[in-house]
């Protein structure tokens, strides 16, 4: 009976145990379903801990996430313990979490107060007695570790109480799993929207100075941080300078030198690679002066692999850091914000060109309505200051006396009466005397202290005692030989760009035009009736900036003025060096002679070579002819050709023709090189006018219409097709695997495909499309 009795009761303590585990996976399962229903991951961390304790009846409970970078197990729920939990880090082999992290299984230490697994914080502040920890493996990869304790009730965990939680936290861990995957695509879609909506906030302007002020406000807002700067790279001067500050330090950052490895911004234009920094003061690059930063993010600004500067942002609060995500982030706008910069870029330089243009044409109608010198040197003084943004300029002229060339003050602005009225200088000192003797163009980023250029004693101390250092001079030419100097001055050091330096020339040009025109009104004094047809003609080729307007302007015009019957206007092509077909007037256009002619080919290639009128007054029997069948064909007696120079630059050449026997006074060839000139500067205004209008509707790669062009022509197109009930279509075209291509072969390679493409559509699409 006993025996009996025995086995009873074991079957029944095995069907209660049965039971038992079966009620417990019961539990799990519940719970399992309960977590894994849940994608916000706090929420899902505080129930992993809560049902983890209640699963094994425990009393307190943390999850630990791994951290991989610094090696650690960070608290990310707990319950049943205090907020000096925040503080906790627990290294890998460290106590019972640290060792189940290192050896990825469970365990169980029901002696935890006397045991070498118990950490000395946990012992100081809790009562725990016993703990049950698993990790939390997700693929084999350590996602963190889950502990539950026992505090104070004294009773033991069981490895049925393990195997309860091993279950359970292998749940867990996919549960986690799929909620920081959630969470990330949740994140990536929240910052994809905001990059576009930040991105597209940068379209609205395209003033440079909008544009930056924008990119740092935006990037503040984008990464959540109290500060943002926009840093610019001068290449000129291989220096940076600040574009546009952003947040309460703004100001204080105003008045900072940037400098080469010099700080975040320094450290990135340095390397052009992304900088972060979490403990900036301990960083030993940082800047000495800024003892309040706590942490910094820096990533370049490139376009197509060009630096533009760098785009930063900090914080001054204790226990701020940036993550991997925020410089990531911080890039991706980068690079849209590089884009909007080279934007407004180009439309400041088309605007510039433009306003330049302008200014040249209203010179140049100055100068062709005028022969009075003192109001046009004036006008000249203020167009360069103007569009050139200083406020000291002078034009000189070169004078002889007793054989020797000097420089004198004619006129400008914003130098002193001392050093206008005592100014004296010699032909080679200097950049002004410099350009004299060069033909040319030349600057110096800071005169005082340039070994290019020699200035005597006196002329230093005058320099010194007027404050400038910068200074670009262009000489006045006419047919080559300098009349002046137009210069400009600057207080600081610092280099001029082509832009400035073809501008003032230009200007200059414009200058020796006019000193070019006074000189033959008072050596032509008896030619009143002709300078005045010379004044009428250069208002007429001034009035339009269109080319082929202009052209057909000089040609009709000069051939009236000189009482011709017939001209031959040739342009340069630069590139090959010959002259082309451009407009002829009073000729038959069938039956043509040779179209192309190089430097000494011909009558008009002569005259390119030579750069100096030449005339012909038997034109078919001229040896340098070398169509002659064609000139009796037209029947072309006498000729003259002159060349089209803009200082030293050639543009073509200018060909007049009779009819009848003609011989050209020196009053006539006069006449026709000041025509020349004038016509010479309005080709090039004309052209510089042109080239500003396609880069303001074109995009500089491909030479397609850009953006605002398209939108223009496309609602023209709209409009038409809606007045007329005319149908319109569109094509759309995607580049395949341009990415891929461009990755493999480099930015130059993929350039070169957008301009193929582009060849392509230009070539099989009509004019009308």
């Amino acid at each position: 009976l006993a025996n009996q009795a025995a086995i009873a009761i074991e079957k029944a303590r095995l069907f209660q145990e049965e039971q038992e585990r079966r009620r417990q996976l019961e539990g799990v399962r519940a719970v399992t379903g309960e977590i894994t229903r849940e994608l916000d991951l706090t929420t899902l961390l505080g129930l992993i801990n809560r049902r983890a304790a209640e699963l094994v009846g425990a009393g307190s409970g943390a999850v630990y996430f791994w951290d991989e970078a610094e090696q650690v197990l960070l608290p990310r729920a707990w319950h049943g313990l205090g907020d000096w939990m925040r503080d906790v880090r627990i290294r890998s082999g460290e106590g019972i979490a640290g060792t189940v992290a290192q050896r990825r299984e469970g365990m169980i230490v029901n002696d935890y107060r006397t045991s070498a697994y118990g950490l000395p914080l946990f012992l100081e502040r809790t009562a725990i007695t016993a703990v049950i920890a698993e990790p939390l493996l997700y693929r084999d990869r350590l996602v963190g570790v889950i502990t539950v304790n026992d505090e104070g009730t004294g009773r033991p965990f069981t490895e049925q109480d393990r195997g309860l939680l091993s279950l359970f936290a292998a749940q867990a861990a996919i549960a986690l799993e799929n909620a920081r995957l959630f969470a990330a695509r949740e994140r990536a879609a929240h910052e994809a929207r905001s990059l576009y909506e930040v991105a597209h906030s940068l379209t609205t302007s395209l003033d440079p100075r909008e544009v930056l002020r924008l990119i740092s406000i935006k990037t503040a807002e984008l990464l959540g941080a109290p500060h943002a700067q926009v840093v610019l790279w001068e290449e000129a001067t291989q220096t940076l300078r600040l574009g546009a500050a952003h947040g309460t330090e703004a100001e204080k950052v105003q008045s900072r030198q940037f400098r080469l490895g010099e700080g975040v911004s320094g450290i990135v234009a340095q390397t052009r690679a992304p900088v972060l920094v979490n403990d900036y003061q301990a960083w030993p690059h940082r800047v000495p002066e800024m003892t309040e930063v706590v942490a910094v993010i820096g990533v370049p600004l490139l376009y197509r692999d060009r630096f533009l500067g760098v785009l930063t942002s900090h914080a001054t609060q204790p226990g701020w850091a940036f993550t991997q995500d925020h410089l990531a982030l911080l890039a991706s706008f980068a690079a849209q914000a590089a884009i909007a910069l080279e934007n407004a870029r180009l439309y400041a330089l088309s605007q510039q060109r433009l306003e330049r243009a302008q200014a040249l044409f209203a010179t140049g109608q100055a100068v062709g309505g005028t022969l009075d010198l003192a109001p046009l040197f004036t006008l000249i003084i203020a167009k360069t200051a103007e569009h050139l943004k200083v406020h000291r300029c002078a034009l000189y002229r070169v004078e002889v006396q007793g054989g020797e060339m000097t420089i004198a003050f004619q006129a400008g602005q914003g130098l002193s009466s001392s050093f206008s009225t005592a100014f004296q200088q010699a032909v080679g000192e200097g950049t002004t005397g410099t350009a004299i003797t060069l033909r040319r163009p030349v600057w110096s980023a800071d005169i005082l202290h340039d070994p290019a250029f020699w200035l005597s004693p006196r002329t230093r101390a005058r320099v010194e005692a007027e404050g400038y250092r910068a200074v670009l001079s262009a000489p006045i030419l006419v047919q080559g030989e300098p009349l002046g100097v137009l210069v400009i001055y600057r207080d600081e050091v610092g280099a001029f760009d082509d832009e400035e330096v073809a501008f003032l020339q230009a200007l200059a040009n414009q200058a020796g035009l006019a000193l070019h025109n006074a000189q033959l009104f008072h050596t032509l004094r008896g030619q009143t009736e002709r300078l005045e047809s010379l004044i009428r003609v250069s208002r007429l080729i001034g009035s339009s900036l269109e080319l082929d307007h202009v052209l057909a302007a000089i040609v009709r015009t000069c051939t009236e003025l000189l009482g011709m019957d017939a001209a031959t206007l040739r342009t340069l092509n630069e590139a090959e060096g010959v002259l082309e077909d451009q407009m002829d007037y009073g000729l038959d256009a069938t039956g043509r002679r040779r179209r192309r002619f190089g430097p000494g080919e011909g009558f008009i290639g002569h005259v390119l070579a030579e750069r100096r009128v030449l005339v012909s007054p038997n034109f078919a029997e001229d040896p340098r002819v070398e169509n002659r069948e064609w000139a009796e064909r037209e029947g072309l007696v006498a000729a003259a050709g002159v060349p089209l120079l803009v200082g030293e630059k050639a543009l073509g050449t200018l060909a007049v023709f009779k009819r009848s026997p003609r011989t050209f006074s020196e009053e006539d060839i006069a006449l026709l090189t000041s025509f020349a000139n004038q016509a010479a500067i309005a080709i090039q205004n004309a052209r510089l006018f042109a080239e500003t209008k396609r880069l303001a509707s074109t995009d500089e790669l491909t030479g397609l219409f850009n953006h605002r062009q398209f939108y223009l022509l496309l609602g023209q197109e709209v409009r038409r097709a809606l007045r007329y009930g005319r149908s319109l279509s569109l094509i759309m075209l995607d580049i395949d695997y341009f990415k891929a291509y461009n990755d493999r072969y480099g930015h130059l390679a993929g350039d070169g495909a957008l301009r193929e493409i582009a060849h392509v559509l230009k070539t099989n699409s009509r004019d009308v499309d």
